[in-house]
């Protein structure tokens, strides 16, 4: 069937209209840079006890929500990923074993790629390893993690939950890693975990919900 002219012209505005929106988009891709918030106000407060002798960095992790042309990675053999940035935190206040990192969940505005806190990161090593504590060789631990649609965390359980009154509890054994060439991978606070299974003694990650403004954890030396 033959359109008429008049309809033809429209189909041809509108999908002209299209392609250049989607141009737009993809021309648009957002830095995160370009998306920092200039007054955020949602303060998140996350408390390190730590140990003389240890060193403690703090990272947190913003990841895009939205499906747009600009905001998704692509990766051969996985497919479409959000796009991540780790910002390093910077340490607040230090008062003997107590640290305190301030963590602005609105760090980043939304934009139209949908920015938002997906997790905070901390890392450790011996205060005199005269390494950087967050090499790539130094594996962190996830202390706090914003759950959304489609994650599995709706239940609570002995090693994740949401109960702020609970800290998370990070064993950590710095001479396993002290004498390993820095290209070997290891998280030097990945151990004795299974002796602490369903005890009171914590947990090993903070489930972040959007109403929650304090994070708490606790460094073990073994």
């Amino acid at each position: 069937m033959k359109l008429p002219q008049p309809s033809i012209r429209f189909m041809f505005c509108i999908l002209s209209f299209l392609f250049l929106f989607m141009t737009d988009l993809a021309r648009s891709s957002e830095s995160p840079e370009s998306n920092k918030n200039p007054s955020p106000k949602d303060r998140i407060e996350v408390v390190g006890t730590v140990p003389k002798n240890v060193a403690v960095e703090v990272t947190a992790t913003w990841e895009t929500t939205a499906n747009f042309p600009g905001c998704m990675d692509t990766v051969p053999m996985v497919g479409s990923l959000p796009q991540r940035v780790r910002i390093p935190i910077q340490l607040g206040s230090q008062v003997g074993h107590q640290w305190k990192w301030i963590v602005w969940r609105d760090y980043l505005q939304p934009g139209h790629c949908g920015w938002q806190l997906r997790e905070v990161l901390a890392y450790a090593d011996h205060a005199d390893s005269g390494l950087p504590v967050s090499r790539f060789s130094n594996i962190p631990n996830r202390i706090a993690y914003v759950c959304r649609k489609n994650d599995k965390c709706d239940e609570n359980n002995w090693s994740a939950n949401d109960d702020n009154s609970k800290p998370i509890c990070l064993y950590c054994k710095f001479s396993t890693i002290l004498h390993l060439p820095s290209t070997d991978a290891l998280n030097p606070c990945a151990f004795d975990r299974m002796k602490h299974q369903g005890t009171d003694a914590g947990k090993f990650e903070h489930y972040l919900r959007p109403v929650q403004h304090e994070v708490e954890f606790i460094i073990n030396d073994l």
